[in-house]
């Protein structure tokens, strides 16, 4: 490379300066090369991936499914599935342990998928998807089926759960495999990006052991008519400061009425539990009771099941929601902790604080 600075302008092309030359009309048509080889393997990846990345295409911005290839090979398919011309191919999900929630949001989309390409949609079984360290550090009993979480009975057709981890011998050709999950961003095969873009299918109901649980445990309190607040502690503390004082800030700026508020939380320390409820109380106009159903629920469980587990307590907490006449998600991913709003509520309330104890 020493040789490219010996060349003047205008000097003679001979000698060390000739070689530089040489050098650097090679090095030319390799780079010229390179981008043509690396053009060509992108064309030959988006042919590969086109019909998945035209899947979020066609329900997101193709009016017409014929506006691009992509779209037409969609189209094409679905149409021969539908007539009975084209057989259907595997999806298969193949992914580890994360939460409840988590997981079911991929299967929606998972069957969102499978239902525009017409395939079959293998997902393996709770005990495989459903992470430990949110169940004790216990493994959830791989008794548990889908359908003990939620209502699959619409999907009976779609939907196939592996035994394990591995896709069953008469399984029929592999459509792609979904086995990467980085920063909530699925991937297949071709690590085609538009997974994140599908949009699910509509939530699934919850299992009817689920809503009888939530039912009984509605009955337990001691009013009817209540507002609910989920509190996200526990991994997500650094991502949202969820004290009390903030905490009783969001529910004095949301609140629409004096309903007793009823809250579940992964918080585990009961002087936690304690100052919340002291410090909600506080606020006459805000709430007249507050209840930690947490322990309602799982005291309930017990009694009429045999076996039990933290994802059918989200179950039952999630399912309950719908039972509250308002409801406050206090969680980093829908709710902005951070809010100036809240800052001069806990200013002013402290103020009021100071000139109790004053006048007192």
């Amino acid at each position: 490379m020493g040789d490219f600075n010996v060349c003047s302008a205008g000097e003679v092309k001979i000698g060390r300066c000739a070689r530089a030359h040489r050098k650097l009309a090679t090095l030319l048509v390799l780079m010229r090369l390179h981008v043509i080889v690396e053009a060509e393997l992108g064309r030959k990846q988006d042919a590969e991936r086109c019909p998945l990345q035209c899947l979020s295409e066609s329900r997101v911005r193709c009016a017409n499914a014929y506006q691009n290839p992509c779209c037409a090979q969609i189209a094409a398919r679905k149409a021969k599935c539908a007539n009975g011309t084209e057989s259907p191919m595997a999806i298969d999900l193949d992914l580890g342990g994360a939460g409840l929630g988590d997981r079911l949001g991929v299967i929606r989309k998972s069957l969102a998928l499978a239902e525009d390409v017409c395939s079959i949609l293998y997902v393996p079984p709770p005990c495989v998807m459903l992470a430990r360290h949110h169940n004790s550090n216990s493994r959830v009993a791989c008794s548990r089926r889908w359908s003990d979480y939620v209502d699959t009975s619409d999907y009976v057709r779609r939907l196939v759960v592996k035994v394990g981890s591995k896709l069953p011998s008469d399984a029929p050709p592999i459509f792609t495999r979904l086995n990467n999950q980085r920063q909530h961003r699925l991937r297949g095969d071709h690590k085609w990006p538009c997974f994140s873009l599908v949009p699910p299918i509509p939530l699934l109901p919850w299992a009817n052991r689920i809503e009888n649980i939530a039912n009984l445990t509605a009955q337990a309190l001691p009013f009817q008519r209540f507002r609910g607040l989920h509190i996200r502690r526990g991994d997500l503390l650094k991502r949202c400061d969820s004290s009390v004082a903030r905490v009783r800030a969001a529910v004095f700026l949301k609140a629409r009425s004096t309903l007793p508020t009823v809250y579940w939380t992964n918080e585990k320390s009961g002087a936690y539990h304690k100052e919340l409820a002291r410090s909600l109380m506080r606020d006459e106009n805000v709430t007249s009771q507050v209840v930690w159903l947490d322990p309602m629920v799982s005291k309930i469980m017990k009694t009429t099941e045999k076996v039990s587990d933290n994802f059918s307590l989200y179950a039952v907490l999630e399912a309950f929601k719908a039972r509250a006449e308002e409801f406050l998600d206090y969680h980093p991913f829908h709710f902005d902790c951070a809010s100036a709003e809240l800052d001069a509520i806990i200013l002013n309330q402290n103020h009021l604080v100071h000139q109790s104890s004053s006048a007192n």
